[in-house]
């Protein structure tokens, strides 16, 4: 046997078995980055160059954030639909997906005239379920809006309902249990503003939000959060922009 080998390409004679590397292979005496099967040494790793997604057919080629590495090419993943379609019967005007780990969700907006409600359902077992039925009243228009986001496995909703006959507040619920609970009842409503947009993000299970709207503060962008005990708006919203 020989004196064990040290990469790279030193020149002590080794033979198969010999103290090589683990990513190099013994060839003509000598330890080199040579091929293995399957695969080769990039940087001192072997890695499959057939399926290894980070050096695919190459050391210095990666595939995409949608692509797999399959013989060593890399190939565009293919869209697959989830289950069928949730409610066909009934048109979307707005939508959010969100998982809790494990599970998609969609949560989407509507238009069950004469007014617009929101739903929620979870893929799970091989079917789309209900998660807790409507959101909201079914009294009132909803805006083209929904937003959904995880506090670990717990879903929260934002949304728009027009609440006759004192106005536009966003709403967020949480599904606690088996049931939607409302996040500071009865929502947030910021001073003179009529809202048309939103977005959502969670400090834990502390709802934040952004939001867009008109009226005679003018036209601009608010920020609102629940503090535990109240909404907190600052400005509601901001001077108008030109």
């Amino acid at each position: 046997p020989g004196s064990g080998c040290v990469f790279p390409n030193n020149t002590a004679p080794c033979s198969d078995g010999d103290a090589c590397t683990v990513a190099d292979a013994c060839a003509g005496g000598n330890c080199v980055a040579g091929p293995r099967t399957p695969g080769t040494d990039c940087g001192g790793v072997c890695v499959d160059l057939t399926t290894d997604r980070r050096h695919c057919c190459g050391c210095g080629r990666g595939c995409l954030f949608d692509e797999d590495c399959a013989a060593g090419t890399c190939t565009v993943r293919s869209w697959a639909a989830v289950g069928g379609a949730i409610n066909p019967a009934v048109a979307a005007t707005a939508h959010a997906l969100g998982t809790n780990g494990a599970d998609p969700y969609v949560a989407w907006v509507a238009s069950d005239l004469p007014q617009s409600n929101v739903y929620v359902h979870q893929w799970s077992g091989g079917v789309w379920s209900p998660v807790g039925g409507r959101l909201t009243t079914g009294a009132a228009t909803v805006q083209s809006f929904v937003d959904l986001q995880f506090n670990g496995a717990t879903p929260t909703v934002s949304y728009i309902e027009q609440t006759p006959p004192t106005g536009e507040f966003l709403h967020v619920r949480q599904y606690v249990g088996a049931a939607w609970a409302e996040v500071g009842a009865p929502g947030a409503r910021p001073a003179c503003v009529a809202m048309f947009a939103a977005a959502m993000t969670l400090d834990g299970a502390t709802p934040h939000l952004a939001y867009l709207g008109a009226g005679g503060c003018g036209i601009g962008a608010g920020y609102t959060y629940w503090t535990g005990a109240t909404w907190w708006q600052t400005p509601a919203p901001q001077a108008p922009m030109v």
